[in-house]
C-alpha cells in the first residue's frame, strides 16, 4: 500500500482544492509543467528513504522500543493520550488499536502527517486526530490529556518550554512518557541539550514526581539510528562514548 500513499494524499488534496475553487485547475496545470522539480527532491527523497526502511519511525529501537516504554506507562481504554513528534504514526496506532486510546498525533512535517493520516484511514483506525502544530507552544486547553509520548522527537529548541507545554496541558497525576537521548557532557553544535546529570531535577522543578528512568546500556540501537538518518554529529558522539539513551514515565504532581 505504501507506494499508492503519495498519490492518495496528493489527489485528495487537489480534489478539495479544485471543488472549493480555491485553485484554478487549468492554471495549475499550466504550473506543473514549468515547475522545477528538483526543489522537492531533497525532502521527497528523505521522506522516501524513513518510509523504505526497517525502521519506519527512525526512532532507536522501533517498534521494540515504543512496546517497552508503553510497557512502563500502562496506558489504558479510553485514556487521551498525546503523541508528541509523532512522524508517521506507529506509536499512536498502537496506543489506538492495540490499547483502545483516543491518540492526538502532533507533527510539523507535512509529508509525515498526510502520509499518518492515509495510513490510518487505510486501516479504518478512526480515534487517532493529527494535528500540525509547534510542540513548543501547543494548541490545546489546560489540563487536557492522560498521558504524554515522546521518542527521538522534539528537539531543537527550549527542552524547558517543551516541558512547560507538557506540564500545562496535562491533567492532575497525568503522565509523561519519554524516549530519547542524554548527553554525558555537553558538546558544541548538537541540538540535544539534555545532560544526564541533572534531568530529573529538571523535571522536579517542572513539577514531576515518581521519576522511573531505565538507561539503555545497548548503544546499537542508537547506532543504527543514527547512522539511518544520517546524524554524523552524533554518530560521532557515540564512537566517543559521550550519549546514552534512556526512556522515562513521570506524573504530573
Amino acid at each position: 500500500m505504501n507506494k499508492y500513499n503519495l498519490q492518495f494524499e496528493t489527489f485528495i488534496l487537489l480534489e478539495y482544492l479544485f471543488e472549493k475553487e480555491i485553485l484554478d485547475e487549468q492554471n495549475f496545470y499550466k504550473y506543473v509543467q514549468n515547475y522545477d522539480i528538483n526543489r522537492l527532491e531533497k525532502s521527497l527523497c528523505r521522506n522516501i528513504f524513513e518510509e523504505e526502511s526497517v525502521n519506519v519511525e527512525m526512532h532507536a529501537g522501533g517498534i521494540q522500543a515504543t512496546r517497552e516504554l508503553i510497557k512502563m506507562a500502562k496506558p489504558y481504554s479510553k485514556m487521551k493520550v498525546l503523541d508528541a513528534g509523532a512522524g508517521y504514526g506507529s506509536t499512536a496506532r498502537i496506543l489506538s488499536k492495540e490499547f483502545g486510546c483516543n491518540v492526538v498525533a502532533l507533527e510539523k512535517d507535512r509529508v509525515k502527517l498526510l502520509k499518518g493520516i492515509i495510513r490510518n484511514k487505510c486501516e479504518n483506525i478512526t480515534n487517532i486526530e493529527y494535528i500540525k502544530a509547534d510542540a513548543y507552544k501547543m494548541p490545546f486547553m489546560d489540563r487536557n490529556f492522560d498521558m504524554i509520548f515522546r521518542q527521538n522527537a522534539i528537539y531543537g529548541q527550549s527542552e524547558t518550554l517543551f516541558l512547560d507545554e507538557c506540564y500545562r496541558i496535562l491533567k492532575n497525576n497525568g503522565k509523561i512518557a519519554f524516549q530519547g537521548v542524554f548527553l554525558k557532557k555537553r558538546i558544541p553544535g548538537m541540538k540535544c541539550e539534555n545532560l544526564c546529570d541533572g534531568y530529573i531535577n529538571i523535571l522536579k522543578d517542572h513539577g514531576f514526581v515518581d521519576i522511573d528512568i531505565v538507561f539503555d546500556e545497548n548503544n546499537e540501537r542508537l547506532k543504527e539510528s543514527f547512522a539511518a538518518r544520517g546524524e554524523k554529529i552524533f554518530q560521532r558522539a557515540l564512537s566517543l562514548d559521550l550519549l546514552i539513551g534512556y526512556m522515562l514515565v513521570a506524573r504530573k504532581e
